[in-house]
Parts: structure tokens; C-alpha cells; sequence
């Protein structure tokens, strides 16, 4: 059966490549590649003018039980053969142990006279074939740190940030011939690292990155198996994805996972995420502090299964915001708030229109202000524009980190308002800090009497 076109696919070039090397090498590990592989393989791997390869970033993007890993095996012996330096990572450590042990069982069998040593003790996984060696990293800022490489290969690429490119990239530094090798299905708003490669690759305009995306189009009806064979390049292949599995997991499975996991789509909704975590993850400082003007927000998510609580302080028109408490529930609340508004002598900021609105009976004889819709507006716009002109600090929290990168809009008569109830994660500490900074924003302190 023919290969499909992928979406988005670098062309060939007539340059000299590796790509038939790799094949042979891969029927030497019993493996015979799909067409769709061999591609990857041939654009990927030619050479430029001076007999480096052409291109420093090999991005490939295809849904599940495609051969991703069995490509990357191949692509991982190549370079050892030539006693050169590799290190893989995946989501997580755990994970890429698991692989790393695939494929070193891949690799016995048709090279296994040739390896040197294999360490398994945790943390220390290598593998030496031929005077190369094949190592796990952590996929961190520390994990490669000291290490030279000549092929990176990062698989689950949706798991990841830039910061891991960051921090892998100074490892090739040295390297002429260097390579870095990305893989993954379709990722969603927070897959950052993915998302920059998908986008540069689609655009085209990156000379030293080869990009491949077998995916069904925006467009494409999910339920036409037309389309499933465009999207998954081995349905129908022998040992490749069979029909009768995606006719099952088509009936069985959600549709956005059917959408996502097998015809490689990414949420129509990605682009409509609010905010950019990455720019929000830049603005962390450690040194920062409150002015005397605190002002709280509080926010109670639509389930009343959990609730946060946020301060924030302005000066010189940048609010510095914090996440005091987060907690299942909604009975400890408003004692909480009672306890802060009057430690700090702070206002109490809250939407009556949402869950919150509960608390006010309880919040008597405390200084609070209740937002309607179109103010609550106004503090979502507020956090929005601050962020957007780096005048948003913050010390990193995670639990607001993953409300930022989880936070998108709903329509709120001409305006709009972050949405409550989100897929990814609970986004009650987004809003509870956009309270809180419209509170800062609103602050007017009782005026100082004058004395004539």
C-alpha cells in the first residue's frame, strides 16, 4: 500500500543521504520499516555540500502504534555503529529507562558481540556499542549537564518545555554533525516545545529543521475512514495500525482522544488558550515583596470541590501576586479570609455572580469588594494586559503555573472572562490572583486628614 502524503512533510532533495544506510541497518535489528519511516529517514538524514547532515532538528509528529520507537531504535544504532554518543529522553525518567531498555533488547540480537558494557544501575543507565555510547537523561535543566552528544532523541515531545532544548542543545555544541531528534503525537496548548517545532516546520522557513506530520486537516470529517488512512500512515500495512483497531476505538473512544491519539489532531481549541505560560513561567521573582497596600481574591471553583485564595500588591504599575492557600472544599474558607483581611488589614476581593458569591453573608464586618460580571471582566483583562507587559511577579507555584496554562475565554456580553471549569486543570488560583490584582488595582486608602 501506498504511503499517505503527510500534512506537513519536508520535500526531498537530490543530496547524498544516510536514509538508505539506516534501512539496512534496521533489517540488520529484524525491523523493516514503513514507507512512511523510510521518508523520515531519507529527507532526514541527507547531507549538505561538506558532508554534514543537512538538518540539526528532525521533528516528527504521528499518532499512536505508528513505529515511532522502533524508528528511533534505528536511528540510535546508526550513530552507535559509527562510535558515536547518544542520550534519549521521554516524559519522564521512568520512562525513558523503559525505552532505553526496548532498545537495547532491539539491539542485541543483531549487535550484541559488539557491546562493551551495559549499566543499569539507576541513574547511571549506558549502554557502549563499537566505542559509541547510548545513555538515559532526565529530561531536565540538569539532566545532560557535562555530557557531549552527537544525537539527542527527546520521544513524547508533548510532555516537554523549551527549557529542555535549552538545556540539551549546549551538549552538540561541538559537534559538526550533530543531531536532535523529536517525537510525539499531537500535543495540546501546554505543549510548548511541540508547539514551537509544529509551527516553525509548518511554516517552513527553518533551513535546519526537517519537519514530518502525518495528521487529518482542521477540516477533515473523523468519521471517514478516508481520512483515517491520511492521517495514520500504516493503517492497512502489514504490522502496521489495523482497521478493525481504529474502527473500534473510533466507536469506543471519546472523540477528542480518538482525535488526538490516532488521527494525530490537536484541540481545535488549542489556539484559544488565554494566556502564554512560557512568557508567565519568564516572570518569576524570588526577591520580590508586598507593598503595605495587600489586597485578597478568593475564588471557589463551579463544583465547590476546592478553593484558592491570592494576594497582590501594586507599585510602579507591576503587581507582584501570591498564592496563599489552596484546599479542597469550601468550609474553610471564609474563616481563612477572615484570618488574612485582618492580619494584613486587606480588602477582600470576590465575584457575587460565581460560587464565591456564597461566602458574602459570612464575610460580615470585613472589608470586601463584590464584583458583578462587568467588573469581573475588567480583573481578567487586567491580569491579562499585566502579563502581556511582563508587569505580572510571582514566586512559581505551580498550582497557579498550571491555572495560566490551563485558562481560556468565555464570552461575557461584549467582553470576556476566563472559564471556569477547565479540561486540563482547575483554574480557581488564575482567578482568585486576577481578583486579587484588580484589588490592588482599586485600592484607595483612606485619604490622610489635612491640617490648615
Amino acid at each position: 500500500m501506498t504511503t499517505p502524503a503527510p500534512l506537513h512533510g519536508t520535500p526531498a532533495s537530490d543530496a547524498v543521504s544516510n536514509g538508505p544506510r539506516l534501512a539496512q541497518v534496521a533489517e540488520l535489528m529484524g525491523l523493516d520499516l514503513f514507507g512512511w519511516q523510510r521518508q523520515v529517514a531519507d529527507v532526514g538524514l541527507e547531507r549538505d555540500e561538506f558532508g554534514h547532515y543537512r538538518y540539526r532538528t528532525v521533528g516528527v509528529s504521528v499518532g499512536r502504534q505508528n513505529g515511532k520507537t522502533a524508528l528511533a531504535s534505528a536511528r540510535i544504532a546508526l550513530e552507535l555503529l559509527a562510535g558515536r554518543h547518544v542520550a534519549y529522553t521521554a516524559q519522564d525518567r521512568g520512562m525513558a529507562r523503559l525505552k532505553w531498555e526496548e532498545t537495547v533488547a532491539m539491539l542485541r540480537p543483531a549487535f550484541g558481540s559488539r557491546f562493551e558494557f551495559v549499566r543499569r544501575a539507576n541513574g547511571n543507565e549506558c549502554l557502549g556499542l563499537n566505542g559509541g555510547t547510548f545513555r538515559v537523561v532526565t529530561p531536565s535543566r540538569e539532566g545532560a549537564r557535562g555530557l557531549t552528544l552527537d544525537l539527542v532523541v527527546i520521544d513524547e515531545a508533548l510532555s516537554h518545555g523549551m527549557d529542555l532544548v535549552g538545556a540539551l542543545s549546549p551538549t552538540m555544541a561541538t559537534r559538526p554533525d550533530a543531531q536532535m531528534w523529536i517525537l510525539s503525537n499531537a500535543g495540546t496548548h501546554k505543549s510548548e516545545m511541540l508547539r514551537h517545532y509544529r509551527d516553525l516546520g509548518r511554516a517552513g522557513e527553518s533551513p535546519s529543521l526537517a519537519w514530518f506530520e502525518w495528521a487529518a486537516a482542521e477540516d477533515d470529517d473523523p468519521d471517514d475512514p478516508e481520512v483515517w488512512h491520511r492521517a495514520i500512515p500504516t493503517l492497512a500495512e502489514a504490522h502496521g495500525v489495523t482497521l478493525a483497531a481504529v474502527t473500534d476505538y473510533h466507536a469506543t473512544m471519546q472523540a477528542d482522544l480518538f482525535d488526538r491519539e490516532m488521527l494525530n489532531r490537536w484541540p481545535i481549541d488549542a489556539a484559544e488558550y488565554a494566556l502564554d505560560v512560557s512568557r508567565f513561567s519568564r516572570l518569576v521573582d524570588l526577591d520580590a515583596s508586598h507593598t503595605e497596600q495587600l489586597s485578597i481574591g478568593v475564588d471557589i471553583h463551579p463544583s465547590r470541590d476546592c478553593s484558592s485564595i491570592a494576594i497582590a500588591s501594586l507599585h510602579d504599575g507591576k503587581y507582584f501576586v501570591e498564592i496563599v492557600d489552596h484546599r479542597a472544599g469550601v468550609g474553610w474558607v471564609a474563616p481563612r479570609l477572615a484570618e488574612l483581611s485582618r492580619r494584613w488589614n486587606a480588602r477582600i476581593t470576590l465575584d457575587v455572580g460565581a460560587a464565591a458569591g456564597s461566602l458574602v453573608p459570612h464575610l460580615q464586618g470585613l472589608d470586601t469588594l463584590e464584583l458583578g460580571a462587568r467588573d469581573y471582566a475588567g480583573a481578567c483583562a487586567t491580569f491579562y494586559d499585566a502579563l502581556n507587559d511582563d508587569q505580572i511577579a510571582h514566586l512559581g507555584d505551580p498550582l497557579l503555573t498550571d491555572a495560566v496554562a490551563s485558562a481560556s475565554r468565555r464570552r461575557l456580553g461584549e467582553r470576556w472572562a476566563w472559564k471556569r471549569t477547565s479540561d486540563e486543570s482547575p483554574i480557581t488560583p488564575l482567578v482568585a490572583a486576577s481578583l486579587a490584582c484588580w484589588g490592588a488595582l482599586s485600592y484607595s486608602p483612606a485619604p490622610t486628614p489635612q491640617v490648615y
